[in-house]
């Protein structure tokens, strides 16, 4: 009976660690969508949240022209330099490791890209990845 408990517990290790690391891998392996961008081409983050009191929704745009790439907002437009497109790398990688926690207050990030659309739930009450990133492109949130 040991021997089968013990060869059920190495079976379901074995492949819990290969599952992982099979994530782990496509989580290092992702490329930020401000890396995919072609000249003339854009990409949407929508930032959405949503909690007992509020229910707020803005649309980031991120453009590659010739030579740069340009954020904007509402009706405010910035010029990226090097920090805040590595501000968007960052902020992309992040949402990979979002995972639900159960406050009552829902942070949405949608990266819309061509045909592809990915959404990230984060209801940590704790990261607010969005105004970070808003506040390290130079917009106020």
């Amino acid at each position: 009976m040991k021997a089968y408990i013990t060869l059920l517990l190495i079976i379901f290790l074995g492949f819990h660690s290969a599952v992982s690391a099979q994530n782990d891998s496509s989580k290092e392996s992702y490329i930020p969508f401000v890396d995919l961008l072609e000249i003339g081409e854009q990409y949407e983050i929508v930032i959405k949240s949503i909690g007992c009191f509020h229910n707020r929704q803005q649309s980031l745009f991120i453009f590659r022209e010739e030579n740069s790439f340009v954020a904007t907002l509402n009706d405010s437009e910035i010029t990226l330099n090097q920090n805040k497109i590595d501000a968007l790398r960052k902020f992309e990688r992040q949402l990979k490791y979002v995972g639900a926690r159960g406050c009552t207050t829902v942070d949405t990030y949608i990266l819309k890209y061509g045909p592809d659309q990915t959404v990230y739930n984060d209801d940590t009450c704790s990261r607010f990845f969005g105004k970070v990133l808003l506040e390290e492109l130079g917009f106020s949130s």
